[in-house]
């Protein structure tokens, strides 16, 4: 929406007037929060905004008084501001330089596995040591990534490239992940900062192209927030931003990964990232190479394929209800496998689908469900011990390389 004119000020003017403290959430000298020093954006700065773009008062600091994105200050300005202060998610972009260094992760790679005596080999990312099942029952420390080699196994049944569909999906911006630097001062290095992970969509106006060339801005979704909050909830808080490195740790990555010819949401717990780059440009940071290690529980990964089923990249399976479900002594099971799931899909562009639904037949060798072993082979696969019980293992480790690019990212507030 555009706004021009000395009547569109004037009806901007009325809307302030009898605006109430709203719910957006700010710090005084943040994006459209020119003057008040509470937690929360209210009527005044908005004001104050609108009287900057007609000449009639000046910001301290004008970029803050443009959540356009764009300077000189408008009109524009001031109804970003009252729509955000009313709880609206609109995108708040001021653009002053230092605060707030975003990234794109504009490719992920899961690395390649090897199998020795039932012990999947990695060349990515972490030896997780006395922890890990190579170690406990063969006495021998080699990376562990449980994960890629779950993947690579279904990644085959579904005849798709390990890698290529999460970044198809990222080329198509239906997944857009999103790094904020927040607090990052790059002339002050070693400098400790909070590395918030966030998802998101691109801005109006930018594309892949744009965005894989550095010149992105993007809007993070308010579900990243905390209720009535622009606080992140994933949040790194011992990032540390090196002359040319940066590295994380005891946060949670929210991954998008390739299983079985779709992508799945899973949560990598206790994170570790480890990031090279050359430096901050005008729009944010990027990272040249970068790996994320941790691991994964096993129910979220049959939590997450649950989801993909009943959603519409699955729609021709018909389902309404869980096909994995746990029992009272909290099993999970395949409960809900079809017997004719290839026959409701079609198997050249959902072949996906067909393999995670579909139950095992072993009298058609021809037939890729694999439905019924899905629940246990995620347990199987386990390979970190986290109970101190060396009798079981109950997670499963993870890694991933990935490079990002630098972008601006809009401010967001959760509802």
């Amino acid at each position: 929406m555009v706004i021009q004119g000395l009547g569109s000020a004037i009806t901007l003017v009325a809307a302030i007037a009898v605006l109430a403290p709203g719910s957006a959430s700010a710090l005084q000298g943040d994006c459209a929060q020119p003057l008040t020093d509470g937690p929360r954006m209210v009527a005044t700065d908005c004001r104050h905004i609108l009287q900057t773009a007609v000449g009639a008062a000046e910001c301290s600091s004008e970029c803050i008084c443009a959540p356009k994105g764009t300077l000189p200050v408008t009109a524009v300005d001031a109804l970003l501001c009252l729509q955000s202060a009313v709880g609206q998610a609109v995108a708040l972009a001021c653009p002053c330089g230092g605060a707030r260094l975003g990234g794109f992760i504009d490719s992920i790679d899961i690395p390649f596995v090897d199998i020795d005596q039932d012990f999947i080999i990695a060349d990515c990312c972490k030896d997780f040591g006395a922890i890990s099942k190579d170690f406990i029952e063969r006495g021998v420390d080699t990376i562990d990534n449980a994960v890629a080699g779950l993947a690579a196994v279904m990644n085959a049944f579904g005849e798709t490239d390990v890698s290529q569909g999460v970044n198809d999906d990222i080329a198509a911006g239906e997944i857009v992940l999103l790094l904020d630097h927040r607090d990052l001062d790059a002339s002050s290095a070693p400098d400790p900062l909070d590395l918030a992970l966030l998802h998101g969509t691109f801005a109006p106006g930018t594309d892949f192209a744009a965005a894989v060339a550095g010149n992105g801005m993007f809007v993070a979704d308010s579900e990243n927030f905390l209720p009535g909050t622009s606080t992140p909830k994933n949040t790194f808080s011992s990032a540390v931003y090196r002359v040319d490195s940066l590295s994380a740790d005891g946060g949670t990555f929210a991954a998008v990964l390739p299983f079985g010819g779709t992508t799945i949401d899973v949560a990598i717990q206790e994170s570790e990232i480890e990031a090279g780059h050359s430096g901050v440009s005008a729009t944010g940071l990027g990272y040249e190479s970068a790996t994320v290690a941790g691991y994964v529980f096993p129910e979220d990964l049959v939590i997450a394929i649950n989801g993909v089923l009943r959603s519409d990249n699955c729609a021709c399976l018909g389902l309404t209800e869980d096909i994995y479900t746990k029992d009272s002594g909290g099993e999970w099971t395949a409960t809900g496998c079809l017997a004719d799931a290839e026959s409701l899909c079609p198997i050249a562009t959902k072949r996906s689908c067909i393999v995670l639904a579909e139950a095992i037949n072993l009298d058609d060798e021809n037939s890729i469900g694999l439905c019924d072993a899905i629940p246990q082979a995620m347990f199987l696969f386990a390979d970190l011990d986290l109970d101190g019980d060396t009798a079981t293992f109950e997670g499963l480790s993870t890694g991933i390389r990935f490079t990002s690019v630098p972008g601006v990212i809009s401010d967001a507030t959760a509802p």
